[in-house]
């Protein structure tokens, strides 16, 4: 289907790690662009990944690394050193590769977390976003209107004759007022919401990545404070979106689920419930992810783990 793919790159699988398990959370989640495709069965995932130049990238799991080939688009420069060298980077943040798992593994095993959950979903980690910018846009718009955004103000791009839409960049979204998302579908809070989005993305040099605060929490507040999130999707756009390993997410479904598994007569408060969590340090993303999926029942009844 796609043009000849001049070479292929192995990454390194970590100790332990279900390639195949994080590909069917990408597909129960909404972190799968609508430009990429997996397949649990096969061990494949591919899609487009801006390099910041579009390729289409694919990546299968052979025996215990994963192969990597980026294609250009039709009649482009075929991908250089340079290029698999930032795709290399890319995917070893977006799939946790650098990751210590064995590390993981003990601070979840501290206690019933290691012995309960961590025994039904590990080694599979949280799938993440793309880039920084996709977890902000997917708050307000998710799957449905993220479509909506990339068919009306996205670029164009084509791969073996076939054409796609690619996310609308910040430049593209600075020129769009709440007006024109009203028009394509979006609500009339959302549509307020990601101007505002936009220009702190474009103009607060605090909450890009290389600068929000070491500290989890100093983050998470940062990003609350100045793109007006809640602390709920602060904390899935700091974990997703920056790929922070230790986030304490919130919410009532995951304070339950920590209350069951430690036998507490009730649910803690938040300020209870992040104390709690601290013995986690520094994997809380992946405790608190743990948690988030052991109350998902209706959705994990028809949820395959087997490889």
């Amino acid at each position: 289907m796609y043009s000849v793919i001049v070479r292929m790159i192995a990454l390194k699988l970590p100790t332990n790690y279900a390639w195949k398990r994080l590909l069917t959370l990408y597909n129960n989640s909404h972190c799968l662009e609508p430009t990429e495709y997996a397949s649990p069965r096969k061990g494949l995932l591919e899609g487009i990944v801006e390099l910041p130049q579009p390729f289409w990238y694919r990546i299968e799991q052979k025996g215990q690394a994963l192969e990597l080939s980026l294609t250009a688009p039709d009649g482009a420069k075929k991908p250089g050193q340079k290029d698999y060298e930032a795709a290399r980077i890319w995917a070893g943040k977006r799939f946790w590769l650098n990751l210590d798992n064995e590390a993981m593994r003990q601070a979840l095993e501290v206690n019933f977390l290691g012995y309960t959950l961590s025994c039904e979903f590990w080694p599979v980690v949280s799938p993440t976003y793309t880039s920084y910018w996709a977890a902000l846009l997917r708050i307000y718009c998710g799957r449905k209107f993220d479509l909506a955004l990339r068919k009306s103000l996205g670029h164009r791009i084509t791969f073996g004759g076939q054409e796609y839409a690619l996310l609308p960049t910040p430049a593209q979204m600075v020129r769009v007022n709440s007006l024109q998302l009203q028009a394509i579908g979006l609500s009339s809070w959302s549509s307020s919401k990601l101007p505002h989005i936009t220009q702190t993305f474009l103009h607060d040099d605090h909450v890009q990545p290389e600068n929000l605060p070491s500290d989890p929490h100093e983050a998470l507040r940062l990003i609350h404070k100045r793109f007006t999130l809640g602390q709920t999707s602060a904390a899935w756009v700091l974990m997703r979106g920056t790929i922070n390993p230790d986030v304490t997410l919130e919410g009532n479904h995951i304070r339950r689920a920590l209350a069951e598994g430690l036998g507490l007569e009730g649910t803690p408060k938040v300020k209870e419930y992040i104390e709690l969590m601290k013995i986690h340090t520094p994997y809380r993303s992946f405790a608190s992810y743990y948690l988030h999926l052991s109350q998902l029942k209706l959705w994990r009844k028809n949820w395959v783990l087997e490889d």
